[in-house]
């Protein structure tokens, strides 16, 4: 059976001291690291999400300022396309006026030419015609 003394009371009050010594000492001491381990862990964690977010709007300016620079880009390649397509659309209908233009001033020069062969030929055919009868005729035709 249990036998209530005077040395019960006595492990007891010792029992509370030692819990006593042991909260000042040790558990004490102990609850405030892990309160400040806590802390510093939390406040890690906030600069890291808030490093984070910095990361994540400086990626998505980045990523805008690529966007901007793609259709920048995309609308000068147009551009230039558009350009060098009108360019090219005038070179060429330069080159077919040219090109008439020649056409029309070498027919122009053949006529002209053929008009002076025909008046030569005409000529010629006429003193011939005079040559020939004036030796058919054996006189002088005038």
């Amino acid at each position: 059976m249990l036998d209530l003394n005077s040395s019960l009371l006595y492990q007891l009050i010792n029992l509370w001291i030692l819990i006593l010594i042991l909260h000042l000492l040790f558990f004490k001491p102990l609850m405030q690291r892990i309160t400040e381990r806590r802390n510093e862990i939390k406040g890690n964690l906030d600069e890291a999400k808030r490093r984070e977010e910095e990361v994540q709007t400086a990626v998505d300016d980045y990523q805008a300022k690529i966007a901007e620079a793609r259709r920048v880009a995309n609308e000068e390649l147009a551009e230039a396309v558009r350009v060098a397509n009108e360019t090219q659309r005038s070179k060429l209908d330069e080159a077919r006026q040219a090109g008439t233009d020649q056409v029309a001033a070498a027919r122009a020069e053949i006529a002209a030419e053929s008009d002076v062969v025909r008046q030569q030929i005409s000529d010629e055919a006429r003193r011939l015609s005079v040559v020939i009868a004036e030796k058919f005729l054996g006189r002088t035709v005038a």
